[in-house]
């Protein structure tokens, strides 16, 4: 951890029962450490843990990466896997600075989501059975009805301070124009640092960088997707994933103006027809996966279910996005309505660019979002 809760910090609570085994108790612990480490990092204004929290659930086998509900089934093999969880977390440090920014109420709000969370947990804790006459210990079965509930808090709790970030990441760009990065810097705007042909800003083009307008070239954006490095995806590997007549229009039209955003005019992206229809292409076979993976091609699709839902901010859209990320990602000249399928399509075009440092060729979008790799499980992003 890094930061200092501020005073009045919210201890969690989720305390084991008297007759418990060893096992359950460390998975209980594990389990509120998680969640008090969230917990801290959203009073500090650095809510970027999540993301990894979520990712590390679903890598080892806990929850399904598509429904966030439980999957290990046997008791013993679910504790392993709890250990594995701490392992692999270790001491959640920050990776995104929002602290300069005055979040304040978005901080507040959320933590009293997260005590929401946990309270059914707290309240099923206290419901432990008397012991066994013969282990001197509650019922394995009682144990692991128990630890499903605080694992459903935990993800629950992730899945609020997420929305948190986006959050945050909306109220500092209306703020400043542009999120803030791991260096607590601020990224480029591509289209604007580059118009003027200066030395720099923008993305690494995989083809050679035109030399019009002056020198400098391109930097990479700062990717803040974590380990995720599945390899090249195989060009069969596309099959299951057609697309539509309506989701191919849209991801087409929406890639460009996604382009003016992101690429001055004279950039090969846009002079170069061979160089466009490249990186048109990267992003229609990533998007056919993405939004049939999100939405099953259905343009109204909405989730009414999950965490985002409860929160108020139901994702919505081929490309399933909520409307914190969408007006914070809109993209100019599309519409306003987040389930218009080109709007929808280019604001989540922009969200991936900035939070995962896709390359407006798209070329590196599979290897940077799971959801997109049709190699790759669906996941989320």
């Amino acid at each position: 951890m890094t930061g200092t809760p501020p005073p009045g910090r919210w201890v969690v609570k989720l305390d084991p029962p008297a007759h418990t085994t060893a096992g359950f108790r460390g998975a209980l612990a594990t389990y509120k450490k998680i969640i008090q480490d969230l917990a801290d990092q959203m009073s500090t204004g650095n809510p970027s843990g999540a993301p990894k929290v979520l990712k590390e659930l679903s890598e080892e086998g806990l929850v399904d990466s598509q429904t966030n509900g439980a999957m290990a089934k046997d008791y013993s093999e679910r504790l392993g896997k709890v250990d594995e969880v701490k392992k692999g977390l270790g001491d959640m440090d920050k990776d995104v600075d929002f602290s300069t920014f005055d979040v304040a109420g978005i901080v507040s709000t959320t933590l009293s989501k997260c005590k929401e969370c946990v309270k059914p947990a707290q309240d099923a804790l206290k419901t432990a059975p008397p012991p066994s006459e013969k282990t001197g210990f509650v019922s394995r079965d009682w144990e692991s009805r128990m630890l499903d509930i605080a694992l459903k808090a935990l993800v629950n709790v992730a899945e609020a301070i997420q929305g948190a970030s986006d959050e945050i990441l909306a109220h500092a760009e209306k703020i400043t124009g542009a999120s803030p990065m791991s260096d607590g810097s601020r990224p480029l705007n591509t289209a604007a640092a580059s118009a003027g042909g200066g030395g720099g800003g923008g993305y690494m083009p995989s083809y050679p960088a035109s030399s019009s307008g002056g020198g400098g070239g391109y930097a990479s954006p700062i990717s803040t997707a974590g380990n995720y490095s599945p390899g090249p995806p195989a060009r069969g590997d596309y099959k299951d994933y057609p697309g539509t007549p309506l989701v191919d229009s849209a991801i087409k039209e929406a890639f460009e103006y996604y382009l003016k955003e992101h690429v001055p005019a004279d950039d090969p992206l846009r002079t170069n027809k061979a160089v466009h229809d490249a990186a048109l292409q990267n992003w229609l076979d990533g998007y056919r996966v993405l939004t049939k993976r999100e939405s099953d091609y259905n343009p109204n699709a909405m989730n009414n279910w999950d965490i985002n839902a409860e929160n108020g901010t139901p994702s919505g859209g081929l490309a399933q996005v909520i409307k914190p990320t969408f007006d914070s990602n809109h993209v100019n000249g599309t519409s306003t309505n987040m389930l218009d399928p080109v709007a929808n399509i280019a604001a989540s075009m922009e969200y991936v660019t900035k939070r995962y440092g896709v390359h407006p060729d798209g070329s590196n979008l599979a290897a940077e979002v799971q959801q997109a790799h049709p190699g790759a499980s669906a996941k989320g992003y």
